[in-house]
């Protein structure tokens, strides 16, 4: 009886007493932003024209989104497998339902080899602005994600 009561109340967020860590997120991601674009705009139109797409800002670009893809997926799974949490992200919700494969699936073949992918795609075409921006901003979404969301649920207590 308890559990169906619990079923037919709204979900309340159990981070929202924490509201500290979402102004900082928040703070950090219009920092990132501002931060970020000044950088761009100090290229020459030239230079983005001649280079191989795997130079060496391409490969770090890649590896923090990498890395940022593997924070988030564990802390995601540490969520959803000891705090019971929910996905949030409907795209998300239809791979990280079934496990570590599914994660891994989502995290890894979509996340960042979409990203890759897309890059490549705008490396291609002569977008060679777009080719480094994108990936900074599927960054930033995922740093927001693992920094703003999963890590706050965290301090929440397993169920019994």
């Amino acid at each position: 009886m308890r559990a169906l009561r619990a079923l037919r109340q709204p979900h309340r967020d159990v981070a929202s007493n924490h509201a500290y860590p979402a102004n900082t997120m928040r703070q950090m991601l219009v920092a990132f932003l501002l931060c970020s674009s000044p950088l761009l705009a100090q290229f020459e139109p030239g230079q983005f024209q001649k280079h191989k797409f795997w130079d060496a800002q391409n490969v770090a670009i890649h590896s923090v989104n990498l890395g940022m893809q593997t924070a988030d997926a564990f802390s995601t799974r540490h969520v959803l497998d000891r705090h019971n949490g929910i996905e949030r992200n409907p795209w998300a919700r239809q791979f990280v339902t079934h496990g570590w494969g599914g994660q891994a699936a989502y995290s890894w073949g979509l996340s960042v080899g979409g990203t890759i992918l897309t890059s490549y795609f705008m490396h291609r075409t002569g977008h060679h602005r777009l080719e480094r921006v994108l990936p900074m901003i599927e960054i930033g979404a995922t740093a927001g994600t693992v920094f703003g969301m999963n890590l706050r649920h965290r301090e929440t207590p397993p169920p019994n």
